[in-house]
């Protein structure tokens, strides 16, 4: 045997394995091995799962793309956070659902996000306002609607951030308004010289 078996961490919270010890004394290894027993990864998966609660476990499927530890999660029913299409579509391939993946790189081409969106993805990670643009204007509801996305689009993540119900975004977003029009109001009956007119608004 040109292998040898260490004591896992973590104590009491993850015991070792009878099957993992008797198949790493029984084979020999030609390079660096990680030995998993999917029996351990769904026990260590449904602890988790137990002291979080409500809370969905999204397993970095780049961390381990073995097939197997994703059919375990899979069966689980773990969500997946996926950093590439071939990551999306290995989980798909194995019978993950769409609303449990997330595409979670932060530096996406939107020919990925068009796939994700056609793949039935609807939870993306983003760090900056472009890649929200990339995003957004990947969305159906943009792009049916040809919108692209201005400040209120950004005011209105933040809003929902704040809690903020959805029936309040416009009210908000004409109270801001509110002082440069009265101002726009004002030159057009005042100045007899350059009227200005503002295109009607309707909400």
């Amino acid at each position: 045997m040109n292998a040898y078996v260490n004591s896992l961490a973590g104590g009491k919270a993850v015991r070792s394995s009878a099957r993992i010890e008797a198949f790493i004394r029984a084979t020999d290894f030609d390079r660096p091995t990680l030995v998993l027993d999917t029996e351990l990864v769904a026990q260590q998966f449904r602890a988790l799962k137990a002291g979080l609660g409500r809370a969905d476990i999204h397993y970095a499927v780049k961390a381990n793309p073995e097939r197997a530890v994703i059919e375990t999660l899979v069966a689980e029913g773990s969500h997946f956070d996926a950093a590439s299409r071939g990551e999306i579509e290995l989980c798909l391939g194995l019978g993950a659902r769409p609303e449990t993946i997330s595409f979670g790189n932060t530096i996406k081409k939107p020919v990925d996000i068009a796939f994700a969106y056609g793949a039935g993805i609807t939870l993306f990670a983003a760090d900056s306002d472009m890649e929200l643009e990339k995003i957004a204007l990947e969305d159906d509801y943009f792009v049916s609607r040809k919108l692209y996305p201005n400040v209120d689009f950004y005011s209105g993540i933040v809003m929902r951030a704040m809690g903020i119900p959805n029936s309040m975004f416009t009210a908000i977003f004409a109270l801001a308004r509110t002082a440069g029009w009265i101002a726009q109001w004002s030159e057009m009956i005042s100045d007899e010289e350059h009227k200005i007119g503002r295109p009607r608004q309707l909400y």
